[in-house]
């Protein structure tokens, strides 16, 4: 049940916490969803050796209390101490523990390809629809199951030596003196060792990677409580005496909850470094579609319910390349000084161009629906007329070209999306939002917070702690609209002349990628 009006009264705040691949953000909210204070830090990637994307769990985690004591500082100034708080994290990345409590080794996130050759010969001996049935995943080397395999290879002692394998949600719910971490579904889905229709670890496939159950936490749905976390852990980082740590999740499918994303028919679109589309439905998808389009399934952050992802792994990542390589310092610091953002300058100036070429964002290999980990970005058409403008133009549609790719293929499988509620830093454009919608031809709504993934962890925690009845009463008191972009009429015609080249596109240089080694 929900609290009483006197408990109400005396309601004090709930935090949601988001440990992405560059930065923790933390957030402390009241019990209709207003911020009461944040904190953010950044952390590296670690490249020790080719191929490698590690991050140092450590790093991760000191970041993580210092973003956290910042923002819970900010509450109890408020005087709202958080009684509750949740994580949600970036999926695959994986710490071993060692039985003293400490990391074994960096921890190797998504971009971290190096057990490719491991995986290919688990693809040969177990089959790629047969892994597809069981993990409603399409077989990639992003996915946690290849980089234990590589570990079981170049690093057998590791294996034997690890007393568990954490994600850095249930890694910072230990971190936070728990007596027993528990790892969300919806974060376990995105390891490829889960048995998507059983929400349960496969024994076979823990079996093929070498390591057991018992060096896995134990399941459990988004808002269950693990108990409260170490007094001193609460001291330091000021949060009340007691805090309760919930489960949290995966931080797409905790962005979807954010939005509101809790019906079928509607999705998240997260606009951030990379892009993605997060829908929600009822009952697990397995069709062929699915996987010849590489479009995996995994439980949401609300239990019960399942979410599809459809990205690309260059989105806001693209644009700051643009700004990095080819605008000057002193123009950014002009319009940083004017009170400008350096985005939205560009974006005004793109906005009226009218020759973007075409460009294929695959600056980092393909997301969805190729999962094509050699592929390179590439740019058609440029002539000595085309102007700047024109370029970051062409990287705005060439995002959003890409996302069209994926609800296409989402809806010959039959999940449609009839609304796409952004989230991110790039839903705060507003010129990019009109242009996506013109060329998706569906309603964009910005949602009023953009930290989707940390006000869901807070709904989450707000369960756990009784504060709300169930999800759909945290998401009424809580999640708010801004503006809906209304796709244009008039806009059509042009963006379908452009998709169907840009279908072309992908197709037609596929095979020279693999060749241009010179592009390394």
């Amino acid at each position: 049940m929900s609290c009483s009006p006197a408990q109400r009264a005396k309601a004090m705040s709930l935090m949601g916490v988001d440990l992405g691949m560059t930065g923790v953000k933390a957030v402390a909210f009241d019990l209709d969803g207003k911020p009461l204070g944040q904190g953010y830090r950044e952390y590296a990637l670690v490249s020790g050796e080719p191929g490698a994307a590690e991050l140092d769990a450590e790093a991760v985690w000191a970041a993580a209390e210092e973003a956290i004591g910042e923002a819970a500082s900010a509450a109890h100034a408020a005087r709202d101490p958080v009684e509750a708080l949740a994580f949600s994290s970036m999926g695959e990345a994986v710490v071993p523990i060692g039985a003293e409590g400490r990391p074994l080794a960096f921890a190797p996130t998504c971009f971290d390809l190096r057990g490719q050759s491991q995986l290919d010969a688990l693809v040969e001996k177990v089959g790629r629809e047969e892994l597809f049935r069981i993990t409603a995943h399409a077989p990639h080397p992003m996915h946690t199951l290849a980089k234990i395999l590589w570990w079981r290879e170049r690093r057998p002692d590791l294996l034997s030596r690890a007393s568990r394998f954490l994600c850095f949600q249930d890694f910072a719910s230990f971190r936070m003196g728990v007596a027993e971490p528990f790892m969300a579904d919806s974060l376990a889905g995105r390891m490829m060792l889960l048995d998507a229709a059983r929400r349960q670890w496969s024994a076979q496939l823990l079996d093929l990677a070498g390591i057991s159950s018992g060096q896995l936490p134990r399941l459990a749905p988004g808002g269950r409580s693990m108990g409260p976390a170490d007094p001193d852990v609460c001291e330091r980082l000021r949060l009340n005496p007691g805090c309760l740590v919930a489960v949290g999740g995966h931080d797409q499918p905790c962005a979807a909850l954010g939005a509101g994303v809790i019906e079928e028919g509607m999705a998240v679109y997260g606009v951030g470094t990379t892009g993605c589309i997060t829908t929600a439905y009822k009952e697990l998808r397995l069709d062929a579609n699915l996987l010849a389009h590489c479009i995996p399934s995994l439980p949401h952050a609300v239990e019960g319910m399942y979410a599809s992802l459809a990205y690309t792994l260059c989105a806001g990542g693209l644009l700051k390349w643009f700004r990095d390589n080819l605008v000057s310092s002193a123009e950014r610091e002009a319009v940083e000084q004017g009170g400008g953002d350096i985005y939205d300058h560009l974006v005004a100036e793109a906005l009226p161009a009218r020759r973007p070429p075409l460009v294929l964002p695959h600056f980092s290999g393909t997301g969805t629906p190729y999962l094509d980990p050699s592929a390179k970005g590439a740019i058609y058409g440029l002539t000595y007329s085309t102007t700047r403008g024109d370029l970051f133009r062409g990287l705005l549609e060439g995002i959003g070209y890409e996302m069209r790719l994926n609800l296409d293929a989402m809806a010959a499988s039959g999940i449609r999306v009839r609304e796409l509620r952004a989230t991110g830093g790039g839903s705060r454009s507003r010129g990019w939002m009109q242009l996506t919608a013109d060329q998706l031809n569906r309603p964009i709504v910005a949602m009023r917070s953009t930290e989707g993934g940390c006000l869901a962890c807070a709904m989450l925690a707000g369960l756990a702690a009784g504060r709300y009845a169930d999800l759909r009463e945290a998401v009424e008191r809580t999640v708010r609209t801004a503006e809906v972009f209304e796709p244009r009429p008039g806009e059509q015609a042009q963006y379908e002349e452009r998709y169907a080249l840009y279908r072309e596109f992908y197709p037609a240089v596929r095979s020279f990628g693999p060749n241009a080694k010179w592009t390394e």
